[in-house]
């Protein structure tokens, strides 16, 4: 155990960062938690938003043998990391009297506890893991956008009414703005299980079609490995669909019984990525050459389909709150010290969400071809929240547990191969 003296002077260094206003919150945010149940509406809700209907085309990249062996080997790897980050958590916590650290300070206080050597870097590691997390996060608001001005469009279309791509976008600003001022993680929570519904039974219809005809479903027909260029854009864009790796930490912390909370994120996880299997595997065997950027696009023009749609893209307003909230933790602290003219601390983090949204909307707008963009430097930063920096702070909790070093040369092994799978996938 660290000595008083020692825990005060780390959580004197890693509170820097932290606004004096963010004290008066912590016995508001304690009302605000939520249990196993609604931990799991919520992990669920910021993993199936677009990732899942982009599997079929994420296939079409790789090709179905390379994709499939891709899919199977990145959940074993993503669930180790999950458990290394919450294992980690639970110890670094129990430090600073339960203070619930997010994940770059998590990186931040590995570093300073067990390699001292290295404390100068410590601030440098927090300062990647928040780029990243802000740059995997802000991309998955744009696609939304993108995705949500994509079906405004259509509708529009329905009744003649013709409009450029960029202005259904802009007018995509307004639903999704309303989700991303939504921050209370209860309602959150409490919403998502209803969408969750919603969405499963539209998912539902989607495998209907899928599999209304078995004779269609021939794996054999697609091609078996894709181009080099190809089989890299599948391991981006595979990692990258992993969404809710910046919310694992945010939820965690919401939780009000964290003692089981990785059980939580096995279930989650395992059911998560089963869907994800089947819809890519299924999805690219029936439509192959075909496959269009979201599985919906493949579906046929019938009333009932439509409004598979439309019901699609409401689900994934809601799934924008849960996305934009780990993004608005990282810089709430910094940007309450900035606006300490604006007395009232609900209208700072309104503000702040407001600005995020905004440069979401431009992000979607200004760069072309959005989803290269977002396969390559969005692969990248998911990386390295969901492979590399995981593995870097489960090591150093268990040089601070002091562990023996057979055990610390075996997990370092270990880890070792999931950091270069993680450079190779980003």
């Amino acid at each position: 155990m660290l000595g008083q003296d020692l825990c005060k002077q780390l959580e004197g260094e890693v509170g820097d960062d932290k606004s004096d206003v963010e004290e008066s919150r912590s016995d508001l945010e304690d009302v605000d938690q939520v249990n196993w149940l609604q931990s799991l509406m919520f992990l669920i809700k910021g993993n199936m938003g677009l990732a899942c209907l982009a599997m079929p085309a994420t296939f079409q990249f790789g090709g179905i043998v390379f994709s499939t062996v891709a899919l199977a080997t990145m959940p074993l790897f993503s669930m180790i990391c999950f458990n290394m980050i919450t294992i980690s958590s639970n110890t670094f916590n129990s430090l600073y009297m339960n203070k619930k650290l997010d994940y770059g300070e998590l990186g931040q206080v590995g570093i300073k506890l067990a390699h001292p050597r290295f404390t100068h870097w410590s601030r440098t590691f927090k300062t990647a893991i928040n780029a990243s997390l802000t740059v995997a996060q802000l991309g998955t608001c744009s696609a939304y956008f993108l995705f949500i001005g994509g079906t405004m469009g259509n509708v529009l279309a329905k009744y003649d009414i013709h409009l450029e791509s960029r202005v259904t976008t802009l007018l995509a600003f307004f639903p999704l703005i309303i989700m991303g001022l939504f921050r209370k993680a209860r309602f959150v929570s409490q919403l998502s299980g209803i969408v969750n519904i919603i969405y499963f039974t539209c998912l539902a219809l989607v495998y209907y079609q899928i599999l209304q005809d078995p004779g269609n479903i021939r794996p054999h027909d697609v091609p078996k490995i894709g181009s080099v260029q190809g089989n890299f854009l599948m391991l981006g864009n595979a990692i990258y669909c992993i969404e809710g790796v910046g919310i694992v930490i945010p939820i965690k912390n919401k939780t009000k019984n964290q003692k089981h909370f990785h059980i939580v994120l096995m279930v989650g996880m395992t059911f998560i990525f089963f869907i994800f299997m089947t819809m890519g595997f299924l999805g690219y065997s029936v439509y192959r050459s075909d496959t269009k950027p979201s599985v919906t696009f493949n579906m046929p023009d019938t009333k009932v389909y439509e409004s598979v749609q439309y019901i699609f893209a409401a689900t994934v307003l809601v799934s924008y709150s849960v996305q934009i909230y780990p993004v608005a933790l990282v810089f709430l602290p910094n940007f309450e010290k900035c606006c300490s003219g604006i007395r009232n601390q609900d209208l700072r983090e309104y503000l702040l969400r407001l600005i995020l949204t905004l440069i979401a909307m431009v992000m979607a707008i200004v760069i072309p071809q959005l989803n290269y963009f977002l396969d390559i430097i969005g692969g990248i930063a998911s990386a390295m929240l969901s492979l590399i920096a995981p593995p870097i702070i489960f090591d150093c909790y268990l040089v601070f547990k002091k562990t023996s070093k057979n055990i610390l040369m075996a997990s370092r092994i270990l880890c070792l191969v999931i950091i270069a799978f993680g450079f190779i996938c980003g």
